[in-house]
């Protein structure tokens, strides 16, 4: 078996002609680990160059391919039908939640209706208790009673009223009689 040289990250971005920054940041992005560390030097193996090279040239035939009009718009397409299902999906449980409320105000209103009718049953139960415990004036006083307590509210009322024509008379009338 042939052993592999293995290359420090400045080796293999000079073989690539690329930056050490970015062979860097392709390393964490495809999570390449090394195979030994030599002090603070990381040693990769050299299949990471072949890995690299065929890396890109994915990426620049999946570049191609979505620069064409027709992929992007079947991209759009397919992007607004999945967001239009979700929002389907999402109408369908705002309509289930609010017939459970109106299921809901529907109990709470029959609830109430039911309150206020026991409420008026009462109220009324309530108004003929307090009618048949307040006593009747008729029960305590003689009738006579009643007729010379009128008469003389009777005659206050005439003596009343005789007095208030005189107060409203001019003293030009008063003279006059």
């Amino acid at each position: 078996m042939k052993q592999q040289k293995l290359l420090n990250q400045n080796e293999i971005a000079r073989q690539l002609g690329i930056s050490r920054g970015t062979l860097s940041k392709w390393l964490k992005k495809k999570a390449v680990s090394p195979k030994q560390l030599k002090g603070q030097q990381k040693l990769y193996e050299e299949t990471v160059i072949e890995q690299y090279k065929k890396d890109k040239i994915v990426e620049k035939e999946e570049k191609k391919s979505d620069l064409s009009p027709t992929s992007l718009l079947l991209n759009q397409i397919d992007q607004q039908e999945k967001q239009i299902e979700y929002l389907k999906s999402q109408i369908e449980k705002k309509d289930a939640e609010l017939a459970v409320q109106r299921e809901q105000l529907e109990e709470d209103r029959k609830t109430i209706t039911d309150f206020g009718k026991q409420f008026a049953q009462l109220a009324d139960q309530s108004q003929h208790l307090n009618l048949l415990d307040k006593p009747k004036p008729e029960d305590h006083v003689s009738d006579g009673v009643f007729k010379t307590v009128s008469e003389t509210d009777e005659k206050e009322t005439v003596e009343e009223a005789s007095l208030k024509e005189k107060k409203l008379k001019h003293w030009w009338q008063k003279i006059f009689k």
